[in-house]
């Protein structure tokens, strides 16, 4: 690519930017290390070649006077690029990719033209700098980066009464990019500032959609606030007054943002409200949560309640699990098993039981050691004794590493400190030697679960 398009009179051409884009594409799309770095080289080399083009022009000269033989690039191959840097996932690749953006907007100020079309960001470009910074772990600083990209591009079209920028108009997908990038900061403010940018969104015209609404909601679900559940279920309720339009109704990932919301919740009754929504998701409720207005990811409406999957399922049985609820133990065996039903009547694999479900029945069961009641505590033991043997025997899930710390735990918490005790918690250790599931969290919960005498010689 570094020749001069050979000799004989120009009877031979060199690469055009078709060529370039390509080669460009191929770094970008590569795993190697070096690739990203390789693909922005050429393109700054190409960059460089329309800068200077520009500033002959400017000067009177003609533009191909300084760059014979030079390929200009278009806005499809810095796109090229900055997919590669926003792949990344770090905050290297999200200011990379934003350095790039910056020089395109730079050429497009001083009338550089590429090669079939100006060098000008688009949409596209904009999306894939906020997905950056939205996928780079910056937390709220990222999210404020992103949506300064937004604002930009919001200021830019304002007031604008021709169509030349059109393309680089947000749309859709650049606002969902901003609110994605609130949702994954973890900042209390989250929720808030997505909320603010669906407004601005709709005040510019800009129709939210199924992603729009979710990521809202899975804003409010991170964000920690008092009233997040509150606030998201809000959200869904307002995306269910929009269902009239085509497309516009829930799919799996939004109830299980809204599950999120509630399973998170510090307020009284959150579990409660969890199993209302699951409920309603299988058909039981009456409301919103049971209606038929509901699909799946594709986003096709489909005339049945929406059906939950093992995330669903997962998020209720922790709420349980984290709750101060009474019989909680109970109450989240009772779900599991709910579970498997609902797995073996509808064959439906995406509700296939996993550890994670049968872990989080027996932490339901290790914390319901706090509660005042003697039986309710003596009930969580046999709730845990079970899980574990409907696990072995249901051919689900097998037993890990947290499985065994988790077990251990019950019977630290459950079992008075005596010869069964010790008895309980070394079983549970060789069971676990033998499956190769020791672990730091295992040898800690057997020291608490099982007397010094008792460990003598196992550990």
């Amino acid at each position: 690519l570094s020749g001069d398009g050979g000799g004989g009179g120009g009877a031979a051409e060199g690469p055009d930017a078709t060529t370039y884009t390509a080669v460009i594409d191929a770094y970008a799309r590569s795993t190697a290390k070096d690739a990203a770095k390789k693909a922005e080289r050429i393109l700054f080399r190409m960059m460089d070649e329309a800068e200077e083009a520009a500033n002959l022009e400017k000067s009177g000269l003609p533009s191909g006077a300084g760059a014979a033989g030079s390929v200009l690039p278009n806005s499809v191959t810095c796109d090229a690029v900055l997919n590669a840097w926003a792949r990344r996932s770090n905050r290297e690749g999200a200011e990379r990719a934003e350095k790039i953006l910056e020089r395109m907007e730079r050429l497009q100020e001083r009338g550089a033209s590429g090669s079939g079309n100006d060098i000008r960001p688009t949409a596209y470009s904009y999306a894939t700098v906020v997905s950056a910074w939205a996928h780079s772990g910056g937390g709220g600083e990222a999210a404020e980066r992103a949506e300064a990209h937004l604002n930009k591009m919001l200021a830019r079209a304002g007031g604008e009464d021709d169509d030349d920028d059109d393309d680089a108009r947000p749309n859709a997908v650049v606002f969902n990019a901003v609110i994605d990038a609130w949702s994954r900061s973890r900042d209390p403010r989250a929720g808030e500032k997505a909320e603010e940018i669906l407004a601005k969104m709709e005040r510019h015209g800009v129709e939210p959609d199924v992603i729009t609404y979710n990521s809202v909601i899975n804003a409010w679900a991170a964000s920690g606030h008092l009233k997040a559940a509150s606030n998201a279920e809000a959200i869904f309720e307002c995306m269910m007054k929009g269902g009239e339009r085509e497309g516009l109704v829930p799919t799996v990932r939004t109830y299980n943002s809204l599950l999120k919301a509630w399973s998170r919740s510090k307020l009284p009754g959150s579990a409660r409200r969890v199993d209302e929504i699951l409920r309603g998701m299988l058909g039981e409720g009456k409301g919103p949560f049971g209606d038929d207005n509901a699909n799946d990811d594709d986003g096709k409406t489909a005339p049945r309640p929406v059906r939950p999957d093992v995330v669903s399922f997962s998020t209720a049985l922790n709420a349980w699990a984290k709750s101060d609820e009474p019989l909680k133990a109970r109450m989240a065996f009772s779900l599991l098993e709910r579970m498997i039903e609902f797995h073996m009547k509808s064959d439906n694999d995406k509700a296939l039981p996993n550890a994670v479900c049968y872990n989080a029945v027996l932490n339901a069961c290790a914390f319901s050691a706090s509660s005042p009641d003697a039986e309710e505590r003596k009930d969580a033991l046999l709730v845990a004794v079970k899980t574990l043997q409907d696990m072995r025997a249901g051919g689900f899930a097998d037993p890990d590493q947290v499985t065994y710390a988790q077990m251990l735990k019950c019977v630290a918490n459950l079992v008075p400190p005596g010869e069964t005790r010790d008895k309980m918690a070394t079983n549970l250790l060789g069971r676990c030697r033998d499956e190769g599931m020791v672990s730091r969290e295992v040898l800690t919960e057997i020291r608490r679960a099982a007397s010094p005498g008792a460990l003598e010689g196992l550990l």
